[in-house]
């Protein structure tokens, strides 16, 4: 027997429009910015991807996974709608925008 994570879902609820390609290579450029001053190492000699800062400070316990695994959906969703040229569905539009909002509060938590 397979058990589901079920949002409820009416003919009253909509999910609205998602984020377009525009927004999200916002949130991910925004991404960029916080991951670098959390980091605070110069990267000028060492260039890294961005998954792989993500990674590293993962692994040096500066991100939760849970966290990481979200900055990585935005990068992930992104890079498909723009290397790809694929649309999300309205649901995965409020899965990356849940992503985003979760690691902006984690991110202001950290500055509080």
């Amino acid at each position: 027997m397979r058990s589901y994570c079920v949002v409820p879902f009416s003919a009253e609820t909509s999910y609205g429009s998602g984020p377009d390609i525009n927004e999200i290579s916002q949130w991910r450029r925004e991404l960029i910015v916080r991951l670098r001053a959390l980091d605070g190492k110069s990267t000028a000699h060492q260039p890294e991807t961005l998954a792989a800062t993500i990674q590293r400070l993962t692994y040096e316990r500066m991100i939760p996974r849970p966290i990481a695994s979200m900055m990585r959906t935005i990068t992930a969703t992104r890079n498909e709608m723009e290397y790809e040229s694929r649309q999300i569905s309205p649901a995965e539009g409020v899965a990356v925008r849940a992503c985003c909002d979760a690691v902006n509060q984690w991110f202001d938590a950290l500055t509080n």
